[in-house]
């Protein structure tokens, strides 16, 4: 629904949405695990546990297991990087020198 039509007539209530649009039996059914993740973050989130040392701790060790996860991709871009830069700089050195 567009937002000229919400202001025209009103959002829609929960019961008028389609099943289409939340479908959220398949969603589940499709992703169990993932499904249960997200109710148990948002229980967390909505119990008041976002600015708890708990919260801190878990953000702090997703983002250095991400950072782990991530890290041989940041070094063969870095290093495909550095080979480049150092290619054109010796190919500007060598045709300045002729």
């Amino acid at each position: 629904m567009s937002a000229a039509k919400v202001v025209r007539h009103g959002a829609p209530r929960a019961s008028e949405v389609p099943d289409e649009i939340l479908d959220l039996r398949r969603r589940i059914e499709r992703n169990p695990y993932g499904s249960l993740a997200a109710a148990a973050g948002l229980g967390f989130v909505l119990g008041g546990g976002l600015f708890t040392r708990l919260a801190a701790r878990l953000v702090g060790t997703g983002l250095r297991l991400g950072l782990v996860a991530a890290m041989p991709r940041l070094q063969e871009e870095l290093l495909r990087g550095a080979n480049q830069w150092i290619g054109r700089t010796n190919a500007s050195s060598k045709d300045g020198k002729q």
